[in-house]
């Protein structure tokens, strides 16, 4: 298990413009670099720039504690790096970027076959989603530094640190705090089931308290005795429910019996009121057809007066049709002569003109050979309108005639209607008299249908009497002398009822408290029933937190003797006279495996401690390489939280011949496990390294990787 660090991708960060390296690509690389700036050695080209943006983008820290103001190639453009890694299969990417205003934002996201996990998404804020990171790498910074990072100058913080510093590391790195977590999983499961103790615990003293007082067999007795006497008192409501129908059947039949008396009687007296109105009605009818002997003579005259009329309409349509020609005539004669007479005007008036005659259209002078033949023009137009005018009095005579002979006929044809009129009048008296035959008629229909229905309800009603009758006098029979009215019958029924219902209420009142006191005996029994199983479960939770005490305690010890043993056997394959013993001490008072004393003793061979300020570099470098070493052959046994990445930060410096060799003995080592990097700028160490990236920062300051 562990993590598996593939690339790294550097945008816009010094000495980088856009760089990626690929982590897994080699099992064992040497890192160096060649600076073509003017006046600059191998170094400074970014080889340990690297390192530092792993760490930082990974946890937000880095070796060398660079400043997020400095960082950045182009200072207004944003800054970012980005770590690819796998966890147990799964691909996960970090995003961490540094904004122009210096801001730093942190993206986290996971990827399932390559494609990316909507459900997975970053924290809310930059704390939460390292929190996040943290959880899936298994390690915090400071036991990545301590175990998978070695630097210049380094001294291993597991030497250098204070006890907590070191009991840190282990627990990081060897996954020891799961045991806690297992403990504190399980107190918190004790405290619960303790917790459902002291509940059941009141539970129990809640129903022995609603017990007290309680006597089940006398509550038993109270509810068979109140079952009895419901059982009496439906017997009697029974008797008195017959009672009741019986009485409520005999207070209905007395009142249909007088209803239907009555009805009889108002029958009878409405047939009487009904015969004497229609009778009456018959006569007054009959006393009013008295016929006019000359009605039917008149009646017939009217065909006659209607033959006269129709002939008269017709002469004064053919009158008033010769009178419209000549009416034409007349106007045609008057215009004719009116014509006449204004010529004659205007010829007269021309001549009156005297010497200056002149045309009254061309206003030439009119010779007198015109003027002859205008006077004998008016004196044609004179002759013209004596005729005109002899022919209109002609035809206004004829006319007048006409008028005369209409005006004759217009009276003749009043008279007649009115005589029509006169017969129309007594036409409605011999209708009006059919009408009182038919009423006649239809009255003595309804009398004799007023007779039958009579019968009917007569015979009707006398049935009913007689049967009700009858009923009446078998229910007495029935009731005897206990004849009562249903009211008080009812009166009584309802006092029964209530003695039911409160012999009921009773009787369920006792089947109740005796259902909660058995509910309550139940209850208890299944809590103390869970009392035990809990005890139980108690027991075994305590022996549990105990076990991951024990079990954490034991790991510790087993993986300090190991990292003890391991350390010392590399110390003396370096040939470094000392011996380290790592020198732990628990709090008995706690009694939870909690570290109080974690010391790291060095003796010499001759078993005397020797104080650390006393090594020199070189032995105090090989003494941290030792630790460094024993931590990761360790790792590959007990540790579940591994790097695949090992990182060397100029660690050959200070080491002779002999010490750089068995650095590559133990590099070569390490290499079947680890992707190892080793970053130098010494020369002499290129040989010894079948794999490089060279870092070439150009004159223009930026840097690119190549692989060889």
């Amino acid at each position: 298990m562990g993590i598996t660090i593939k690339t790294l991708t550097i945008n816009n960060i010094t000495p980088y413009d856009n760089t990626i390296i690929d982590w897994s690509k080699y099992k064992k690389v040497l890192i160096t670099g060649i600076n073509k700036m003017p006046g600059m050695s191998r170094n400074a080209v970014g080889k340990s720039m690297l390192a530092d943006m792993l760490t930082w983008t990974l946890w937000g820290k880095s070796p060398r504690e660079i400043s997020r103001d400095t960082i950045r190639l182009d200072s207004e453009k944003s800054s970012w790096t980005e770590v690819e890694f796998d966890r147990d299969g799964v691909k996960y990417i970090v995003k961490r970027a540094i904004s122009p205003s210096g801001s730093i934002k942190i993206v986290f996201n996971r990827y399932i076959d390559n494609e990316k996990d909507n459900s997975f998404k970053t924290g809310k804020t930059t704390k939460i989603t390292q929190e996040m990171i943290n959880k899936v790498i298994g390690i915090d910074y400071t036991t990545f530094i301590s175990v998978s990072y070695f630097g210049q100058d380094n001294i291993n913080i597991f030497l250098n640190g204070t006890p907590k510093e070191r009991e840190g590391v282990i627990t990081s790195f060897f996954s020891l705090d799961r045991w806690s977590d297992y403990k504190k999983i399980a107190k918190l499961a004790l405290d619960k089931f303790i917790a459902q103790r002291t509940n059941l615990s009141n539970k129990l003293s809640f129903y022995k308290d609603l017990i007290k007082g309680i006597n089940p067999e006398e509550i038993s007795k109270k509810k068979k005795e109140a079952e009895i006497r419901k059982v009496e008192i439906r017997k009697e409501l029974q008797v008195l429910n017959s009672m009741y129908v019986l009485a409520r059947k005999y207070d209905k039949i007395n009142i249909e019996l007088d209803e239907n008396r009555f009805r009889l009687d108002s029958a009878e007296s409405t047939y009487r009121q009904i015969v004497k109105n229609l009778s009456r009605d018959v006569e007054e009818l009959k006393k009013s057809m008295v016929i006019d002997s000359t009605l039917a003579n008149k009646i017939t005259y009217k065909k006659k007066l209607e033959s006269d009329y129709s002939i008269i309409n017709k002469q004064m349509e053919e009158l008033i049709d010769k009178r419209e020609p000549i009416n034409k005539k007349i106007h045609y004669y008057e215009s004719s002569r009116r014509s006449c007479i204004n010529n004659i005007k205007e010829w007269e008036e021309i001549i009156s003109m005297g010497e200056d005659r002149r045309c009254p259209t061309c206003n030439q002078l009119l010779s007198d050979k015109y003027i002859g033949f205008i006077k004998e023009k008016i004196e044609k137009n004179r002759g013209h309108a004596e005729d005109w005018k002899t022919r209109a009095k002609k035809a206004a005579s004829i006319l007048a005639g006409i008028d005369i002979k209409i005006n004759v006929l217009a009276t003749k044809k009043q008279n007649i209607q009115t005589k029509i009129n006169e017969i129309h009048v007594l036409e409605g008296r011999l209708y009006a008299m059919k009408e009182k035959k038919e009423q006649i008629k239809t009255k003595e229909s309804i009398l004799k249908k007023e007779e039958i229905s009579y019968n009917k309800k007569i015979k009707t009603y006398n049935n009913l009497i007689a049967k009700q009758e009858d009923e009446i006098n078998n229910i007495i029979k029935q009731l005897g002398d206990r004849i009562i009215s249903a009211d008080k019958v009812k009166e009584l029924t309802d006092n029964k009822t209530q003695q039911l219902v409160e012999a009921e209420n009773e009787f369920t009142e006792m089947r109740r408290m005796l259902s909660e006191y058995r509910s309550y005996k139940r209850n208890m029994n299944g809590i103390e029933k869970q009392q035990i199983i809990l005890e139980k479960r108690i027991v075994l939770y305590e022996y549990i937190i105990q076990a991951y005490t024990d079990i954490k305690l034991y790991m510790i010890d087993v993986i300090n003797q190991s990292l003890q043993d391991q350390i010392n056997t590399l110390l003396t394959k370096m040939n470094v006279q000392a011996k380290v013993l790592l020198d732990i001490e628990y709090d008995k008072k706690s009694g939870d495996g909690k570290i109080s004393k974690y010391g790291i003793k060095i003796n010499t061979s001759s078993d005397k401690e020797r104080e650390w300020k006393s090594f020199s570099g070189g032995e105090k470098k090989r003494i941290s390489l030792a630790v460094y070493f024993a931590f990761q052959k360790i790792a590959e046994k007990f540790s579940k939280e591994n790097v695949n990445i090992l990182i060397f930060d100029e660690v050959f410096g200070g080491l002779d011949v002999a010490g750089r060799n068995m650095m590559m003995e133990l590099i070569d080592e390490y290499s079947r496990y680890k992707n190892i990097y080793v970053i130098t700028h010494l020369e002499d160490m290129m040989s010894m390294f079948s794999n490089k990236i060279v870092i070439v920062r150009g004159k223009n300051g930026i840097s690119e990787l190549s692989y060889d």
